[in-house]
């Protein structure tokens, strides 16, 4: 019993070092889970920090966008051939960091578009870089047809699709029945004078009969509609020279089928071209097919002809009948002087590979006259005109019309447009919207 009891005596000391063991592996895994959740506090704090520079940096390349468009987008062709370190944004507040964006690059090619930098800091000094592409969109008027001074619709005329309306800077007259799709589709800046009895606001305006709830044919109607659609904002109307185009042809000599026409009868690809439109050197080719000049001008007339950008330093008459519609013709007619188009051409703009010259159907320096049966409603052409256009016959163009003079649509003459695409060449409208290309963060 006496040795039993020595024996417990001698481990009485074994609870405290137990106790003191549990004790101190909590205490250890206290101190543990207290430094781990001060790493993840500062990892979280990091995180948060980095994540605040990150959007900062964002709303810099916002703000970035915004100058670039600024006013129909000076800002854009300025900062394109500014040098490298450009501020474009200045060191701008942004809660409680700053942003700052310059310019880092451009390329003209495939389509003109400038690299930017923007640098966000947050307020520990916690920094992020984005770095992104913009691109000018192209151009699109907000309606089919749109004269710098008098307009006339006449006869059974037809203005369609989701921007199928017309804008005349000066005097708008529409004579007989023409179909217009947009509800506001007929405006001037000064007087609308519906002699006729047009059909306004409907689709279904292009039908026969035409639905008579949409036909402005009464007193009262006519009145309301001038009053309401009369003195309209004046529309900025591009400044369109054919000159400003030659240097573009003759740019893409090495991608083929862009030709220079030249005023002594030869064609040729490459070469210079000066401000008034005129072209020398470059290499002299064979000339394009179904193209012949006489009498001073370049003509086509037969039923067939070569593809192509064709720049002209004179006048253009197409008497012929090129193309069909299950093989229209592919060809952008620019012309220092005027262009007549005849016969039953079936066109639709060239694909050329510049986006300057891309879906551009006709540029006319002088008038443009359109009859006959032409058919060009195969893919969105902009025709862009510096003097006065008439278009009339069983002429059908899906695309816009600019005039920088009077314009005349006529008997049934077709036009339809629904804004789904637009053009980026000197004479197009001003692009209206800034688009980002790609962005990437640096690190």
């Amino acid at each position: 019993m006496k040795t039993l009891s020595r024996r417990f005596a001698n481990e009485q000391g074994i609870v405290l070092v137990i106790t003191l063991l549990i004790l101190a592996l909590l205490m250890g895994a206290g101190a543990g889970a207290i430094v781990s959740m001060q790493t993840d506090f500062k990892s979280s704090g990091n995180l948060k920090r980095g994540t605040q520079a990150f959007y900062i940096a964002d709303a810099g390349v916002n703000h970035a966008r915004q100058q670039l468009q600024g006013a129909l987008n000076p800002n854009f062709d300025s900062i394109f051939s500014a040098s490298n370190g450009t501020v474009i944004v200045p060191k701008s507040s942004f809660y409680g960091g700053s942003y700052t964006v310059t310019r880092q690059d451009s390329q003209s090619t495939p389509f003109p578009r400038i690299k930017i930098l923007s640098v966000g800091t947050a307020a520990n000094n916690a920094q992020a870089q984005i770095e992104a592409w913009f691109r000018k969109d192209a151009g699109r008027p907000p309606k089919a047809v749109e004269t710098d001074k008098k307009l006339d619709i006449d006869g059974n005329s037809k203005i369609l699709g989701i921007c199928g309306g017309a804008q005349a800077n000066d005097d708008l007259k529409a004579n007989g029945n023409p179909a217009v799709q947009m509800t506001a589709g007929l405006t001037s800046s000064k007087k609308v004078d519906l002699s006729g009895n047009p059909c306004i606001g409907s689709a279904a305006c292009a039908g026969s009969p035409q639905p008579s709830e949409y036909v402005v044919d009464t007193k009262d109607e006519k009145t309301a509609y001038e009053a309401a659609n009369g003195n309209a904002p004046t529309y900025t109307i591009p400044s369109i020279d054919p000159a400003d185009y030659a240097p573009k042809v003759a740019a893409m000599e090495s991608s083929g089928n862009h030709y220079i026409l030249n005023d002594d009868g030869f064609a040729t690809t490459g070469g210079t071209c000066d401000t008034s439109g005129y072209c020398l050197g470059g290499t002299r080719v064979t000339l394009p097919a179904g193209w012949s000049f006489s009498g001073g001008k370049w003509k086509v007339t037969g039923s067939s002809a070569a593809s192509g950008v064709f720049y002209s330093e004179t006048g253009v008459d197409i008497s012929g009948s090129p193309g069909t519609d299950a093989s229209p013709w592919q060809a952008t007619i620019i012309s220092r002087e005027k262009i007549n188009v005849s016969g039953s051409p079936r066109v639709k703009p060239y694909g050329s590979t510049s986006e300057e010259l891309k879906n551009h159907l006709f540029v006319a320096g002088d008038d443009l006259n359109i009859d006959g049966n032409v058919r060009a409603d195969y893919a969105g052409g902009a025709v862009l005109v510096k003097k006065k256009f008439e278009i009339k016959g069983d002429t059908s163009i899906n695309g816009f019309i600019i005039g920088r003079d009077n314009g005349d649509l006529k008997e049934n003459a077709k036009i339809t447009y629904s804004c789904d695409f637009g053009c980026s060449g000197p004479g197009c409208p001003p692009g209206t919207t800034i688009a980002t290309v790609s962005w990437v963060q640096k690190f």
